[in-house]
């Protein structure tokens, strides 16, 4: 039972419509529209009614006040981000990939290397020498 979140087309991340569920003047999320969204996305229609189980864990994480950045990736927060510059910012569309794009530019390689990210992968690239995920620049 496989759940899909993120599709392609002609090599470009097509992500979950997350206007389709969050609410853009606070940010709300209507739970039973996503899980729908969710559905069309995966082609599984009625895979939460027909997996209780699924809706069960659902439930206990909305009960227990999980940390919701465990569930999400920066895709999702810079998509979730566009909706809700939409409604501070301007009326126009932004999406999140171009928020990434423009993140992406406005990060220094430097910065990157101070990071604990850059210390386990360059760690994991020095024990696995076959690859090599750094091109030393001196």
């Amino acid at each position: 039972m496989r759940l899909i979140f993120r599709t392609f087309k002609k090599g470009k991340p097509n992500f979950l419509d997350y206007s389709k569920f969050i609410d853009n003047k606070n940010l709300d999320i209507d739970t039973k529209r996503m899980l729908q969204v969710i559905e069309n996305k995966s082609s599984k229609h009625n895979i939460f009614n027909k997996n209780p189980d699924l809706k069960t864990k659902l439930t206990q994480i909305c009960e227990n006040n999980y940390e919701l950045t465990d569930f999400c990736n920066g895709h999702d927060m810079l998509n979730i981000l566009a909706i809700s510059f939409k409604k501070t910012i301007s009326n126009k569309n932004i999406a999140g990939t171009d928020i990434e794009s423009n993140f992406n530019m406005a990060y220094r390689y430097d910065d990157f290397k101070k990071t604990e990210l850059y210390n386990s992968l360059k760690n994991w690239d020095t024990k696995n020498l076959e690859f090599n995920l750094f091109i030393d620049t001196k």
